[in-house]
């Protein structure tokens, strides 16, 4: 157990130091703290490292957008004429549907958020317009994009953003001597 005990510094400081009773080679505790503290803001990085920050930041908001993205970009019209499935784990679904022209298109639903589902039957009316999240199943409309969950990623990536300019700018080399 170390005691404490507080010396005045004189009447031109006003605040006396903290000295251990005994250990630490009497070195006052002031002292050890300011030279932590300069040692923080100094040379040595303190936190974590901003290039981290940002490429988590780029996948973050990556992630987001490009699912909100994607799913906006779909465009189909039609009546599914027939469909197949890939077996795994990863199921993929290609559809062919024949428009109401008679054009027959495919459309091939993944295994992520930004496709459409993998289980439509056959015969099934669908309708996805471009820059829209929803879509439409024999004219019922159907809005099961998980579009808060991926604006959250997006968020998510703008504060690790705001977060690795506030490191950048905390641990940047200040001008001094020496610095490039």
């Amino acid at each position: 157990m170390c005691l404490l005990t507080t010396r005045s510094s004189g009447p031109a400081a006003g605040v006396g130091r903290v000295w251990p009773r005994r250990g630490l080679l009497w070195r006052p505790l002031n002292e050890a703290v300011r030279h932590h503290q300069m040692t923080a803001a100094g040379r040595t990085y303190f936190g974590p490292k901003h290039s981290f920050l940002a490429v988590a930041a780029g996948l973050c908001i990556f992630f987001g957008a490009n699912e909100i993205g994607q799913r906006m970009l779909i465009e189909i019209d039609g009546t599914i004429v027939s469909s197949q499935t890939t077996p795994g784990p990863r199921r993929v679904t290609t559809y062919v549907l024949r428009s109401a022209d008679g054009q027959r298109r495919e459309y091939v639903a993944g295994a992520t958020d930004r496709s459409l589902p993998r289980d439509l039957p056959v015969g099934t009316h669908v309708s996805k317009h471009r820059y829209e999240l929803s879509w439409r199943l024999n004219e019922r409309k159907v809005d099961d994009f998980p579009v808060w969950f991926y604006l959250g990623a997006c968020l998510v990536g703008a504060a690790l953003a705001y977060f690795a300019f506030a490191q950048w700018q905390l641990n940047r080399p200040k001008g001094g001597k020496g610095d490039a």
